[in-house]
């Protein structure tokens, strides 16, 4: 299955997300070799508040997975810039880490568990 034919799946899973078009010319990449033209690329923004449900909360196995690129990324200080600076950072979390509801879900090091927990603790 190629990425255009994947994208009803992946609208399904970010249901919460509007998907948007993003020219390449638009696009900078930390690879020098990077090839704009190669495919369609697409960004998925937070749909008002208001179509979102009453009480949102972000699965842990899904924050996981964004924390972990983060924290590979940039590191820790990476990690707290995107808490800082990501709307809706305030919404509950479910925690479902141990048995992950998101289908993309990851393991996580004892360290990079270390660094989202600090980041993004659980709420009683």
């Amino acid at each position: 299955m190629d990425l255009i034919e994947s994208l009803a799946a992946l609208d399904e899973r970010e249901f919460l997300y509007e998907r948007h078009s993003v020219e390449a010319d638009n696009l900078t990449s930390l690879d020098s070799g990077f090839d704009g033209s190669a495919m369609p690329y697409f960004v998925y923004a937070a749909q008002p508040l208001e179509a979102a449900s009453a009480q949102p909360k972000i699965l842990r196995s899904y924050l996981d997975a964004v924390a972990q690129g983060y924290l590979s990324a940039f590191g820790r200080e990476g990690l707290r810039h995107f808490k800082a600076t990501t709307r809706n950072g305030h919404f509950s979390i479910y925690e479902d880490r141990s048995m992950p509801l998101y289908p993309r879900s990851i393991n996580l090091n004892q360290d990079e568990r270390a660094a989202i927990d600090a980041a993004f603790p659980s709420q009683p």
